[in-house]
């Protein structure tokens, strides 16, 4: 599955998403790149590719996204 949304912070290996439905998830991002959580920054788009792990998600990969764009 694709959790999509905004960062909300990051703490050691846990990604914290606030989601487009304003719940945050946290999203174990472990397995990724030791450089994915420094390049993280509060409030930046990010789509994770995860699956479900107990009461939160294991990410197999992450996308930063561009800010949706408001259609006129």
């Amino acid at each position: 599955m694709t959790v999509r949304g905004t960062v909300y912070g990051v703490a050691g290996q846990n990604l914290f998403v606030k989601r487009d439905d304003g719940r945050v998830v946290v999203v174990d991002i472990a397995k990724l790149d030791s450089t994915t959580a420094q390049r993280l920054r509060p409030g930046s788009p990010v789509a994770v590719v995860a699956v479900p792990v107990g009461n939160k998600f294991q990410a197999t990969g992450l996308m930063e996204t561009e800010p949706a764009k408001p259609v006129r």
